[in-house]
């Protein structure tokens, strides 16, 4: 074996009561930090194993399973028989050392695939001679029951498994008449989702009511239609999902290579019986290419420090979420690991944020590669919201990352300028209000100016009309006092006009009632 400084058991070991959480169940975060940072390593392929090489990867990027292994399966105290466990934490022990050895994770997955091939032949998986090409998630399905069955006596382990892997739906019913009763629960690894549009429409399918009729309630002895409907009685930390698409229906068996559009978060919050927040963030998806004959596995991971790789057996090469969550090359998701995020944020002294900045981050919310990644600004946002909660796992991530004050700061200064424009905005918005207001009481007086020239002029009319009218019964003797009557008459009619119009374009102006029918309005 290559040497180790330091061993990350021995790391871990020295630090097991930290990652034990409530009731003893194991941390979701990473403890360590490779030396120097990398992606992750790639497993030979010499036949048909991609399979098994896009599996191993997905569970050796998955915190939870890496710290099970470590702490709760120590390969020297195991006395099973080709126990898989142990060839598991044989093979992440050397894959997460500090410096790898490539002879050494060569030695490991040889053995992995040797205690499979050999100790359970009978199963048939992994083959040391010949093979045959498999699916993934009948392999997933098979390691994961092989676990619990060679580890049944350990009820630890068994309801390590059962949590952290296992969904497990509620079905109740519920009848016309308003009984509702409670039915067997249902237990999905993976679930298996139809190739819907985007992955919301297909989850919607699996939690969608469904009616029958006819159907005797058993509370209340009717006979009546009852209604169907599953929700989530236990979220587990790790959520496998699998699409479908394998058809079989048809006289020949057909891949469906329907996009599933998904990011890298997954929200099932609505399906949770006590409606309580419930997140998960992707941490591996297998992908494939080919059809139900042949093909080819590859997977997409999130190493420690927050980016991604893609793992193409030995072949391995940076890549982004954008990649992992659309098909590229023909290859199609196929297979998912989501991560559950932690329901509050725990306190942390100094201390204990140098030993996580030392330790490594757990999520990443500002990683470029993350289309919904937080900030500190949505941070202070969510701690003025009525519930007073801010994000619940960028700050976590900040204590633990070493370039997360960087990012922040920047994030910070982004955040200032932003408030510094939008407040000269208001400050504008208000001075023009300002303005308005006097400008307003500016035409309040000058409406009632134009309501006293406009009565002064009728009443001016008023006085003259009767004099023409005198004038002209009397034959129109003076000619001169008649051509200044008239013009008079006109001047004040022209002025009464005027006034009239004025007076409703600066009542409109101020939102005042207008007057009608050239009367002045009861405002002032």
């Amino acid at each position: 074996m290559s040497s180790k400084t330091p061993n990350r058991s021995d790391e871990l070991q020295q630090s097991a009561e930290s990652l034990k959480g409530a009731h003893g169940n194991i941390s979701s975060e990473w403890k360590f930090l490779p030396q120097p940072a990398r992606l992750s390593l790639g497993f030979r392929n010499e036949g048909v194993r991609c399979y098994s090489n896009s599996l191993l990867v997905a569970l050796l990027h998955i915190p939870k399973v890496v710290n099970w292994l470590d702490q709760h399966h120590a390969e020297n105290d195991c006395t099973k028989a080709h126990c898989v466990a142990c060839a598991l934490a044989g093979l992440s022990e050397a894959y997460w050392d500090h410096n790898p050895d490539p002879g050494e994770v060569e030695r490991r997955l040889s053995r992995f695939e040797d205690e499979i091939a050999t100790g359970h032949k009978k199963e048939a998986w992994l083959k040391t001679e010949g093979g045959k090409q498999e699916d993934v998630q009948e392999f997933y399905n098979w390691l994961i029951n092989k676990l619990k069955r060679q580890l049944k006596t350990d009820e630890e382990t068994l309801s390590m498994i059962s949590n952290v892997f296992e969904l497990k739906l509620k079905r109740t019913s519920t009848c016309a008449y308003g009984h509702k009763e409670n039915l067997a629960t249902e237990a999905h690894n993976p679930l298996v989702l139809p190739c819907e549009p985007n992955i919301d429409q297909a989850i919607q399918g699996v939690f969608a009511e469904e009616s029958m009729p006819d159907i005797e309630c058993g509370p209340c002895k009717h006979r009546a239609s009852k209604v169907y409907q599953r929700t989530i009685a236990n979220a587990p930390d790790i959520l496998c999902t699998h699409f479908n698409r394998f058809d079989v229906s048809g006289k020949k068996a057909t891949k469906v290579e329907r996009e599933v559009a998904f990011s890298g978060e997954l929200d099932l919050s609505s399906y949770v019986d006590a409606k309580t927040p419930l997140r998960y963030q992707l941490l591996a998806a297998i992908h494939h290419k080919g059809n139900m004959k042949k093909g080819h596995y590859i997977t997409y991971s999130k190493s420690p420090e927050g980016s991604w790789g893609r793992q193409n057996d030995q072949k391995v090469h940076k890549a982004t979420i954008k990649e992992a969550t659309q098909s590229n090359d023909r290859f199609t998701p196929y297979l998912l690991f989501w991560q559950k995020f932690p329901p509050t944020i725990s306190t942390q002294d100094p201390k204990s944020r140098k030993r996580s900045r030392e330790a490594g981050p757990d999520l990443d919310p500002l990683d470029s590669n993350n289309p919904r990644a937080k900030s500190p600004k949505t941070d202070k946002a969510a701690a003025d919201s009525p519930g007073g909660k801010s994000s619940i796992w960028s700050l976590e991530w900040l204590y633990s990352n070493p370039h997360g004050e960087k990012k922040a700061a920047k994030e910070l200064a982004e955040c200032k300028k932003e408030h510094e424009k939008k407040d000269a905005v208001i400050r504008e918005q208000k001075e023009q209000i300002e303005r308005a207001k006097g400008t307003n009481s500016e035409l309040l007086v000058a409406c009632n100016d134009l309501r006293h020239s406009l009565e002064a002029w009728k009443q001016a009319t008023a006085k003259i009309t009767p004099m023409m009218e005198h004038m002209e019964a009397h034959g129109g003797k003076n000619s001169n006092k008649a051509s200044t009557y008239l013009r008079l008459k006109r001047v004040a009619e022209d002025r009464e006009c005027a006034s009239l119009s004025r007076l409703r374009e600066n009542e409109e102006t101020a939102e005042l009632p207008q007057s009608t029918d050239g009367e002045p309005s009861s405002g002032s």
